[in-house]
Protein backbone atom coordinates (compact mmCIF):
# COMPACT_ATOMS: atom_id res chain seq x y z
CA UNK A 1 0.00 0.00 0.00
CA UNK A 2 1.45 3.37 -0.96
CA UNK A 3 2.04 6.06 1.67
CA UNK A 4 -0.79 8.19 0.30
CA UNK A 5 -3.30 5.32 0.66
CA UNK A 6 -2.44 4.44 4.26
CA UNK A 7 -4.89 5.44 6.95
CA UNK A 8 -3.08 7.12 9.81
CA UNK A 9 -4.87 6.79 13.11
CA UNK A 10 -4.47 9.07 16.05
CA UNK A 11 -4.26 7.77 19.58
CA UNK A 12 -4.34 8.73 23.23
CA UNK A 13 -2.43 7.09 26.03
CA UNK A 14 -1.83 7.36 29.75
CA UNK A 15 1.64 8.50 30.86
CA UNK A 16 2.76 7.00 34.18
CA UNK A 17 6.20 7.81 35.63
CA UNK A 18 7.31 9.02 32.20
CA UNK A 19 6.29 5.77 30.46
CA UNK A 20 3.44 5.50 27.96
CA UNK A 21 0.79 2.95 29.01
CA UNK A 22 -2.73 2.00 28.01
CA UNK A 23 -2.93 3.32 24.45
CA UNK A 24 -6.32 3.70 22.77
CA UNK A 25 -6.24 4.16 19.00
CA UNK A 26 -9.02 6.28 17.59
CA UNK A 27 -11.47 4.36 15.47
CA UNK A 28 -11.97 7.59 13.58
CA UNK A 29 -9.62 10.53 13.80
CA UNK A 30 -11.09 13.47 15.71
CA UNK A 31 -13.84 15.28 13.88
CA UNK A 32 -12.64 18.52 15.42
CA UNK A 33 -9.55 19.76 17.26
CA UNK A 34 -9.13 23.19 18.81
CA UNK A 35 -5.85 24.52 20.15
CA UNK A 36 -5.40 27.76 22.04
CA UNK A 37 -2.74 29.71 23.89
CA UNK A 38 -3.31 32.52 26.38
CA UNK A 39 -0.04 34.46 26.72
CA UNK A 40 0.65 36.33 29.94
CA UNK A 41 1.89 39.90 30.08
CA UNK A 42 2.70 42.13 33.04
CA UNK A 43 1.79 45.78 32.80
CA UNK A 44 4.60 48.04 34.01
CA UNK A 45 4.20 51.75 34.61
CA UNK A 46 7.42 53.70 34.28
CA UNK A 47 7.68 57.18 35.68
CA UNK A 48 7.39 59.77 32.95
CA UNK A 49 5.59 57.47 30.49
CA UNK A 50 2.07 58.23 29.31
CA UNK A 51 0.80 54.64 29.23
CA UNK A 52 1.88 51.40 30.91
CA UNK A 53 4.17 49.05 28.99
CA UNK A 54 3.30 45.39 28.49
CA UNK A 55 6.13 42.96 29.24
CA UNK A 56 5.84 39.35 28.09
CA UNK A 57 6.15 36.92 31.04
CA UNK A 58 4.91 33.52 29.80
CA UNK A 59 3.20 31.70 26.96
CA UNK A 60 0.45 31.04 29.50
CA UNK A 61 -2.27 28.43 29.42
CA UNK A 62 -2.01 26.08 26.48
CA UNK A 63 -5.10 23.94 25.85
CA UNK A 64 -6.23 21.49 23.21
CA UNK A 65 -9.78 20.24 22.76
CA UNK A 66 -10.61 17.05 20.83
CA UNK A 67 -14.01 15.86 19.61
CA UNK A 68 -13.98 12.09 19.11
CA UNK A 69 -16.58 9.77 17.65
CA UNK A 70 -16.88 6.40 19.38
CA UNK A 71 -18.88 3.92 17.32
CA UNK A 72 -19.59 0.24 17.97
CA UNK A 73 -22.38 -0.14 15.39
CA UNK A 74 -20.17 -1.52 12.60
CA UNK A 75 -19.34 -4.75 14.41
CA UNK A 76 -22.11 -6.84 15.98
CA UNK A 77 -19.85 -8.44 18.62
CA UNK A 78 -18.51 -5.04 19.60
CA UNK A 79 -22.07 -3.64 19.70
CA UNK A 80 -23.02 -6.16 22.40
CA UNK A 81 -20.64 -4.40 24.81
CA UNK A 82 -21.02 -1.01 23.21
CA UNK A 83 -18.53 1.74 23.81
CA UNK A 84 -18.41 1.38 27.58
CA UNK A 85 -14.73 0.36 27.72
CA UNK A 86 -13.61 3.29 25.55
CA UNK A 87 -15.72 5.75 27.54
CA UNK A 88 -14.37 4.37 30.83
CA UNK A 89 -10.75 4.69 29.64
CA UNK A 90 -11.23 8.28 28.50
CA UNK A 91 -13.06 9.24 31.68
CA UNK A 92 -10.34 7.76 33.91
CA UNK A 93 -7.87 10.12 32.22
CA UNK A 94 -9.83 13.00 33.77
CA UNK A 95 -9.76 11.57 37.31
CA UNK A 96 -6.99 11.02 39.86
CA UNK A 97 -5.91 7.51 40.82
CA UNK A 98 -8.85 5.81 42.55
CA UNK A 99 -6.58 3.84 44.91
CA UNK A 100 -5.14 7.06 46.32
CA UNK A 101 -8.59 8.56 46.73
CA UNK A 102 -9.93 5.43 48.44
CA UNK A 103 -6.92 5.45 50.77
CA UNK A 104 -7.98 8.90 51.93
CA UNK A 105 -5.13 10.77 50.22
CA UNK A 106 -7.32 13.47 48.73
CA UNK A 107 -4.99 16.44 48.91
CA UNK A 108 -2.25 16.82 46.36
CA UNK A 109 -3.15 13.76 44.31
CA UNK A 110 -1.52 14.32 40.95
CA UNK A 111 -3.86 13.95 38.00
CA UNK A 112 -2.93 11.38 35.37
CA UNK A 113 -1.08 12.66 32.32
CA UNK A 114 -2.23 11.88 28.83
CA UNK A 115 -0.38 11.93 25.52
CA UNK A 116 -2.37 12.57 22.35
CA UNK A 117 -0.97 12.10 18.86
CA UNK A 118 -2.73 13.02 15.62
CA UNK A 119 -0.51 13.00 12.54
CA UNK A 120 2.42 15.38 13.09
CA UNK A 121 0.79 16.95 16.17
CA UNK A 122 1.17 15.60 19.68
CA UNK A 123 0.33 17.02 23.08
CA UNK A 124 1.11 15.86 26.61
CA UNK A 125 -0.99 17.19 29.41
CA UNK A 126 -3.75 16.73 31.90
CA UNK A 127 -7.35 16.08 30.88
CA UNK A 128 -9.25 18.92 32.54
CA UNK A 129 -12.54 18.32 30.77
CA UNK A 130 -14.51 15.24 29.70
CA UNK A 131 -17.94 15.33 28.14
CA UNK A 132 -19.79 12.44 26.52
CA UNK A 133 -22.86 12.81 24.34
CA UNK A 134 -24.42 9.39 23.65
CA UNK A 135 -26.25 9.56 20.33
CA UNK A 136 -27.27 5.92 19.84
CA UNK A 137 -28.15 2.99 22.09
CA UNK A 138 -29.19 -0.61 21.44
CA UNK A 139 -32.63 -1.92 22.36
CA UNK A 140 -31.03 -3.06 25.62
CA UNK A 141 -29.97 0.61 26.14
CA UNK A 142 -26.26 -0.13 25.76
CA UNK A 143 -24.51 2.97 24.37
CA UNK A 144 -23.04 2.16 20.94
CA UNK A 145 -22.29 5.60 19.46
CA UNK A 146 -21.20 8.81 21.17
CA UNK A 147 -19.26 12.01 20.71
CA UNK A 148 -16.66 12.59 23.40
CA UNK A 149 -15.05 15.97 23.95
CA UNK A 150 -11.76 16.03 25.84
CA UNK A 151 -10.03 19.20 26.99
CA UNK A 152 -6.32 18.79 27.60
CA UNK A 153 -4.24 21.36 29.45
CA UNK A 154 -0.68 21.11 28.23
CA UNK A 155 1.84 20.62 31.03
CA UNK A 156 5.41 21.83 30.82
CA UNK A 157 7.64 20.49 33.57
CA UNK A 158 10.56 22.82 32.91
CA UNK A 159 11.04 26.20 31.20
CA UNK A 160 13.11 24.71 28.36
CA UNK A 161 10.00 22.74 27.20
CA UNK A 162 8.16 26.02 26.78
CA UNK A 163 11.12 27.55 24.93
CA UNK A 164 11.34 24.51 22.62
CA UNK A 165 7.62 24.78 21.86
CA UNK A 166 8.01 28.44 20.97
CA UNK A 167 10.95 27.59 18.67
CA UNK A 168 8.82 24.90 16.94
CA UNK A 169 6.12 27.52 16.40
CA UNK A 170 8.68 29.80 14.77
CA UNK A 171 9.96 26.93 12.61
CA UNK A 172 6.39 26.00 11.56
CA UNK A 173 5.69 29.61 10.70
CA UNK A 174 8.64 29.53 8.29
CA UNK A 175 6.96 26.69 6.35
CA UNK A 176 4.45 29.17 4.98
CA UNK A 177 5.30 31.31 2.02
CA UNK A 178 4.28 34.83 2.95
Amino acid sequence: MSESKKVHKGWIGRVTNGALEDIMYFQYNPTKTTHGVTPKYTMVEASGSIAPTAIFTSLGADTTELRLLLDATENWQQAQNGIRAQRAFLETLARPDAAQLLAGIQQFVAPPKALVSIGPDSWEGVVVGYQCEVIKRTRALIPVRAFVTLTLKIVYTNPSDEAERYQRLLDDRNLWEW
